[in-house]
Formats: structure tokens, C-alpha cells, sequence
């Protein structure tokens, strides 16, 4: 495990296991750019099939459908790259959320593994169920927060790493 985690650890503290987004998360980036790009394919093939449009006309609609397309592929690289900094570092100590919803944001979420009082993981709807992703839930007791890491793979061992982790933590 090379990878570190967006704040300094504690003396003592080490990496247990780091959670990380599935690979099936792809689908939910993927699916609209792909659309967006069939759209803009069809659209240019029905560009070049208008009879009586001048060349000049169809030249701009054409140019302004490979931009458009571009920007759908893009915008899934940028997706992409977001997806995957998503994580959650488990230590001995915290579970650590690094979430990066856009380019211009960046949440560092930190729990102490003491005050955890419920770990589950919920799959919801037939796309989940067949990829084997869902959200992983750690509830807290002290503020009654609940913390969820979505798009993640099938944790049965996290599950279990994280409630013998969250047992073993001195309590306050």
C-alpha cells in the first residue's frame, strides 16, 4: 500500500486497508457520454444526408459536432479521474474519506474508529445487484452522522476488518 492519505497520521496510526471505488462506478460516467456521442454520430450522419443545405452550412455543423463530441469524451476522462480518487482509508485509529466530487473540490472526512457504531453495505437496484457494487454505511453514535461511500465493491471482509477495528478502539 504506497498510496497515502490526504491528512498526516497519528503516532501509532497505521493503513489497515483502503477502499476504493468499483470499477463498475465506470458505468454510471460512462453511460450518458456514450449517449451523448451516439447522438452527436447520428446527428452527423443525418447532417450529410440533407439534400439542398450548402457545403459551408454543413462544414460549420459538422465541425460543431466533432467539438461537441470532444467534449463528451472529456468530460467521461474527467469522470473517470474524479471516480477514482474517491477512497476510504481504514486505519487502526480512523477511517479516512477522501471524496473529490468535481475538479474544484476536495472533502477530507475523518471518523474515529471509537466512535463507529454500525458498519453495513446496502446494494440498491438491478444494475448494483448484478455488478456486485453498493454503499458501504458507517454510522457514528456520538453526533448520530452517518458516513457512505458509494460505488464500492462487495466489502464482506471490510466489513468485518472494520467492526473488529471499531470494537478494538479504546472508547471515550
Amino acid at each position: 500500500m504506497n498510496e497515502k492519505p490526504p491528512i498526516k497520521l497519528q503516532t501509532g496510526e497505521k493503513i489497515e486497508l483502503i477502499i476504493r471505488r468499483s470499477r463498475a462506478s465506470l458505468l454510471a460516467v460512462w453511460v450518458g457520454e456514450t449517449l451523448a456521442i451516439l447522438a452527436f454520430v447520428v446527428l452527423l450522419i443525418g447532417v450529410n444526408t440533407i439534400s439542398g443545405t450548402s457545403d459551408n452550412l454543413k462544414t460549420f455543423i459538422i465541425l460543431i459536432m466533432l467539438a461537441l463530441v470532444i467534449c463528451a469524451v472529456l468530460s467521461g476522462l474527467v469522470g473517470t479521474f474524479l471516480n477514482f480518487k474517491n477512497k476510504l482509508f481504514i486505519t487502526n485509529k480512523r477511517a479516512i474519506y477522501q471524496k473529490t466530487p468535481n475538479l474544484l473540490t476536495n472533502e477530507v472526512k475523518v471518523i474515529n474508529l471509537n466512535e463507529v457504531e454500525d458498519v453495513s453495505f446496502k446494494k440498491t437496484g438491478i444494475i448494483a445487484n448484478i455488478f456486485g457494487y453498493g454503499t458501504l454505511r458507517l454510522s457514528t453514535e456520538s453526533d448520530e452522522t452517518t458516513y457512505l461511500f458509494p460505488y464500492c465493491d462487495t466489502p464482506t471482509d471490510e466489513i468485518e476488518l472494520i467492526t473488529k477495528l471499531a470494537n478494538k478502539a479504546p472508547k471515550k
